[in-house]
């Protein structure tokens, strides 16, 4: 079951990417609409029409999201986005696929068929264009940048995507440390997912980390981090935080400079929480995180958080703002590619674990009910 704190980041999440790719430049767009093939012509238009009514979506959706003050609130609102999330690109998806089906192996068709899959996702027309571009377009950078995008999902065209790539020979060289990351990271967010086959789909997801770590070792992945450092944190993240395993320490500052520990609150139950104020789905989430630890006041609960913004003085009103009342490691001046960051594997904000009384791994999201039991455990165990 996926929490709401999950839930909620991915729905805004998604409708916020739907924006930023539908803001293509418009002069670009007119230069090159006249040398354009009918169907192309015809596709941007109805993409057109979607972005609008995604983004009427999402103007709703922050309007009223703001007003949410219990989960009660936050579910029926989550169920209201899917509804109609579901209601403006599903016809869109259909219509589309339909539109370039037809001219599948042309050249321009690469475009619809990457929306077509990214949008559709589980619908079973973007399986249908993961297909066609696997089977005409396997190797076109578009086609190549949307599998990348796609690490971590468990969509199956997706892992089968990455292989093939991985396998064709036409692939740039250039292309190949990316890949490799890309079905690496997929496979080792399967491990959990696939409990029948999570010995099989571990050791593979280690042998390309390893793979990845010997062969492309100094070769700079983005931020100054090697693919090699990645693969370390990676295999690091595998071998010590999958869920039963002890929680490693933390050794920081808090964002006052006061030094302390994730270990120095071993007896309670803590949900460790990696943000930033720069992270928009991290901070929608602050309502609910102050909620509970409003809610479990007195019990032996602690909400911690691990900073990622380059400077501590830009939290510093937020901290106010917000009414932000708990402690919080600082990533440090390199933010997000900051030691404790990248020591955890953390490549997605919000990342959130939960940790029980005696510092064992419980969880990788949220779910309130969960909380509860290990909170009572606590309780008991203090008796």
């Amino acid at each position: 079951m996926i929490s709401s704190r999950i839930a909620t980041c991915t729905i805004l999440s998604c409708l916020i990417a739907a924006l930023v790719a539908g803001a293509d430049e418009p002069e670009k767009r007119q230069e090159t609409q006249a040398a354009s093939p009918a169907f192309l012509v015809e596709f941007r238009r109805l993409k057109s029409e979607y972005d609008i009514s995604i983004q009427k979506r999402f103007e709703k959706f922050e309007m009223d999201s703001s007003g949410i003050k219990t989960t009660d609130e936050r579910e029926r609102l989550l169920k209201s986005v899917r509804s109609d999330s579901e209601a403006i690109i599903n016809p869109a998806v259909q219509k589309s696929f339909e539109l370039v089906q037809p001219h599948a192996t042309d050249s321009a068709a690469v475009e619809p068929l990457v929306w077509i899959a990214t949008r559709g996702r589980t619908t079973d027309n973007a399986q249908a264009a993961a297909v066609l571009l696997m089977e005409h377009h396997l190797t076109n950078p578009q086609t190549i940048d949307m599998a990348f995008g796609l690490r971590r999902s468990d969509l199956p065209w997706a892992e089968r995507l990455l292989r093939a790539q991985i396998a064709a020979p036409d692939l740039p060289e250039e292309q190949k440390p990316k890949q490799v990351l890309a079905l690496a990271q997929t496979l080792q967010s399967l491990i959990e997912k696939r409990p029948d086959d999570a010995g099989k789909v571990e050791a593979e997801a280690i042998q390309l980390f390893t793979q990845l770590g010997r062969k492309y070792a100094n070769q700079e992945y983005r931020g100054g981090i090697t693919f090699g450092e990645l693969a370390k944190s990676s295999l690091f993240e595998i071998q010590n935080l999958s869920v039963g395993k002890v929680a490693p320490d933390i050794v920081g500052e808090d964002l006052d400079g006061q030094a302390f520990k994730l270990s120095d609150y071993r007896g309670k139950v803590v949900l460790l929480s990696f943000w930033a104020s720069w992270c928009g789905p991290c901070m929608a989430e602050v309502p609910h995180e102050r909620e509970l630890v409003q809610r479990h006041a007195n019990r032996p609960f602690v909400l911690l958080g691990v900073n990622a913004d380059l400077e501590k003085s830009s939290v510093t009103p937020i901290l106010k703002q917000e009414q932000i009342t708990w402690r919080s490691f600082w990533c440090g001046e390199k933010g997000p590619f900051g030691l404790i960051a990248r020591t955890w594997n953390v490549n997605a904000w919000p990342t959130v674990y939960l940790i029980d009384h005696s510092g064992v791994i419980r969880a990788k999201t949220l779910q309130d009910a969960a909380l509860e039991e290990l909170i009572v455990e606590a309780e008991k165990a203090m008796k």
